[in-house]
Protein backbone atom coordinates (compact mmCIF):
# COMPACT_ATOMS: atom_id res chain seq x y z
CA UNK A 1 0.00 0.00 0.00
CA UNK A 2 2.71 2.48 0.98
CA UNK A 3 4.86 1.82 -2.06
CA UNK A 4 1.86 2.09 -4.40
CA UNK A 5 0.58 5.37 -2.99
CA UNK A 6 3.58 7.25 -1.53
CA UNK A 7 4.50 9.35 -4.57
CA UNK A 8 0.87 9.82 -5.62
CA UNK A 9 0.04 11.08 -2.12
CA UNK A 10 2.90 13.59 -2.20
CA UNK A 11 1.71 14.86 -5.61
CA UNK A 12 -1.85 15.10 -4.28
CA UNK A 13 -0.65 17.20 -1.34
CA UNK A 14 1.86 19.23 -3.37
CA UNK A 15 -0.92 20.56 -5.57
CA UNK A 16 -2.55 22.00 -2.47
CA UNK A 17 0.26 23.05 -0.12
CA UNK A 18 3.52 22.94 -2.10
CA UNK A 19 6.08 20.18 -2.55
CA UNK A 20 8.19 20.88 0.57
CA UNK A 21 5.22 20.97 2.92
CA UNK A 22 3.72 17.94 1.14
CA UNK A 23 6.65 15.72 2.09
CA UNK A 24 6.32 16.70 5.74
CA UNK A 25 2.54 16.43 5.85
CA UNK A 26 2.58 13.09 4.02
CA UNK A 27 4.42 11.55 6.97
CA UNK A 28 1.71 12.77 9.33
CA UNK A 29 -0.94 11.41 6.97
CA UNK A 30 0.72 7.97 6.84
CA UNK A 31 0.97 7.80 10.64
CA UNK A 32 -2.69 8.72 11.05
CA UNK A 33 -3.72 6.37 8.24
CA UNK A 34 -1.88 3.33 9.60
CA UNK A 35 -3.29 4.00 13.07
CA UNK A 36 -6.78 4.04 11.56
CA UNK A 37 -6.13 0.99 9.39
CA UNK A 38 -4.90 -1.04 12.36
CA UNK A 39 -8.30 -0.43 13.96
CA UNK A 40 -10.10 -1.36 10.70
CA UNK A 41 -8.34 -4.58 9.61
CA UNK A 42 -11.22 -5.77 7.44
CA UNK A 43 -11.45 -2.58 5.37
CA UNK A 44 -11.39 -3.73 1.75
CA UNK A 45 -10.56 -0.38 0.10
CA UNK A 46 -8.62 1.87 2.47
CA UNK A 47 -7.24 4.19 -0.23
CA UNK A 48 -10.22 6.53 0.00
CA UNK A 49 -9.59 7.08 3.70
CA UNK A 50 -5.92 7.81 2.98
CA UNK A 51 -6.89 10.70 0.69
CA UNK A 52 -9.62 11.93 3.04
CA UNK A 53 -7.02 12.18 5.79
CA UNK A 54 -4.60 13.88 3.37
CA UNK A 55 -7.21 16.44 2.34
CA UNK A 56 -7.93 17.25 6.00
CA UNK A 57 -4.22 17.60 6.85
CA UNK A 58 -3.69 19.87 3.81
CA UNK A 59 -6.54 22.11 4.97
CA UNK A 60 -5.04 22.14 8.48
CA UNK A 61 -1.66 23.20 7.05
CA UNK A 62 -3.27 25.99 5.01
CA UNK A 63 -5.12 27.25 8.07
CA UNK A 64 -1.96 27.13 10.19
CA UNK A 65 -0.16 29.20 7.57
CA UNK A 66 -2.98 31.74 7.72
CA UNK A 67 -3.55 31.90 3.99
CA UNK A 68 -6.21 30.84 1.56
CA UNK A 69 -5.83 28.01 -0.91
CA UNK A 70 -3.85 29.05 -4.00
CA UNK A 71 -5.48 29.69 -7.33
CA UNK A 72 -5.44 26.53 -9.38
CA UNK A 73 -3.18 27.86 -12.15
CA UNK A 74 -0.79 24.93 -11.90
CA UNK A 75 -3.74 22.56 -12.00
CA UNK A 76 -5.00 24.17 -15.18
CA UNK A 77 -1.54 23.83 -16.70
CA UNK A 78 -1.45 20.14 -15.76
CA UNK A 79 -4.92 19.59 -17.17
CA UNK A 80 -4.07 21.40 -20.39
CA UNK A 81 -1.14 19.06 -20.88
CA UNK A 82 -3.40 16.05 -20.45
CA UNK A 83 -6.28 17.22 -22.61
CA UNK A 84 -4.37 17.73 -25.82
CA UNK A 85 -0.91 18.18 -27.22
CA UNK A 86 -0.33 21.78 -28.28
CA UNK A 87 3.14 22.88 -29.40
CA UNK A 88 3.04 26.68 -29.37
CA UNK A 89 3.20 28.92 -26.32
CA UNK A 90 0.41 31.15 -27.63
CA UNK A 91 -1.84 28.13 -28.13
CA UNK A 92 -1.08 26.90 -24.60
CA UNK A 93 -2.01 30.28 -23.17
CA UNK A 94 -5.27 30.27 -25.11
CA UNK A 95 -5.99 26.74 -23.91
CA UNK A 96 -5.38 27.73 -20.28
CA UNK A 97 -7.79 30.65 -20.64
CA UNK A 98 -10.37 28.40 -22.27
CA UNK A 99 -9.96 25.83 -19.51
CA UNK A 100 -10.28 28.46 -16.81
CA UNK A 101 -13.52 29.69 -18.36
CA UNK A 102 -14.83 26.14 -18.82
CA UNK A 103 -13.94 25.06 -15.27
CA UNK A 104 -15.65 28.18 -13.98
CA UNK A 105 -18.92 26.78 -15.34
CA UNK A 106 -18.66 23.69 -13.10
CA UNK A 107 -20.10 23.46 -9.62
CA UNK A 108 -17.66 23.13 -6.73
CA UNK A 109 -18.48 19.43 -6.40
CA UNK A 110 -17.88 18.86 -10.13
CA UNK A 111 -14.55 20.74 -9.99
CA UNK A 112 -13.46 18.68 -7.00
CA UNK A 113 -14.39 15.40 -8.71
CA UNK A 114 -12.60 16.39 -11.93
CA UNK A 115 -9.53 17.42 -9.94
CA UNK A 116 -9.38 14.21 -7.91
CA UNK A 117 -10.06 11.88 -10.83
CA UNK A 118 -8.33 13.51 -13.80
CA UNK A 119 -5.53 15.57 -12.23
CA UNK A 120 -4.69 13.59 -9.10
CA UNK A 121 -5.27 10.33 -10.94
CA UNK A 122 -7.55 8.67 -8.39
CA UNK A 123 -9.89 5.93 -9.53
CA UNK A 124 -13.62 6.62 -9.53
CA UNK A 125 -13.97 4.46 -6.42
CA UNK A 126 -11.23 6.38 -4.59
CA UNK A 127 -12.68 9.70 -5.75
CA UNK A 128 -16.05 8.62 -4.37
CA UNK A 129 -14.49 7.65 -1.05
CA UNK A 130 -12.62 10.96 -0.71
CA UNK A 131 -15.79 12.91 -1.50
CA UNK A 132 -17.92 10.68 0.77
CA UNK A 133 -20.20 9.71 -2.11
CA UNK A 134 -21.41 6.49 -3.67
CA UNK A 135 -19.59 5.36 -6.80
CA UNK A 136 -22.63 5.77 -9.04
CA UNK A 137 -23.11 9.36 -7.80
CA UNK A 138 -19.46 10.10 -8.51
CA UNK A 139 -19.78 8.70 -12.03
CA UNK A 140 -22.84 10.87 -12.59
CA UNK A 141 -21.02 13.98 -11.34
CA UNK A 142 -18.00 13.27 -13.57
CA UNK A 143 -20.23 12.64 -16.59
CA UNK A 144 -22.11 15.89 -16.03
CA UNK A 145 -18.83 17.78 -15.61
CA UNK A 146 -17.45 16.36 -18.86
CA UNK A 147 -20.68 17.30 -20.67
CA UNK A 148 -20.46 20.84 -19.29
CA UNK A 149 -16.82 21.12 -20.34
CA UNK A 150 -17.61 19.85 -23.85
CA UNK A 151 -20.44 22.39 -24.22
CA UNK A 152 -18.31 25.29 -22.99
CA UNK A 153 -17.81 27.77 -25.86
CA UNK A 154 -14.02 27.86 -25.58
CA UNK A 155 -13.53 24.09 -25.55
CA UNK A 156 -15.18 23.26 -28.87
CA UNK A 157 -11.94 23.22 -30.87
CA UNK A 158 -10.02 20.76 -28.71
CA UNK A 159 -9.90 17.01 -29.07
CA UNK A 160 -9.73 14.49 -26.26
CA UNK A 161 -6.38 12.68 -25.90
CA UNK A 162 -5.97 9.17 -27.27
CA UNK A 163 -6.57 6.57 -24.61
Amino acid sequence: MYQEQAERLINFLAGRIGRDAAREVSQEVWLEFFTWWRQQPNEAAPTGMLYRIARCRAVDRIRQAGRTAPVEGRDLEDLSGRLCRVDGCLEKTALRLDLKQALGELTERERQAVHLHHIDGLSVADTAAVMCLRIDNTKRILKKARQTLRRSPGMGGYEEPDQ
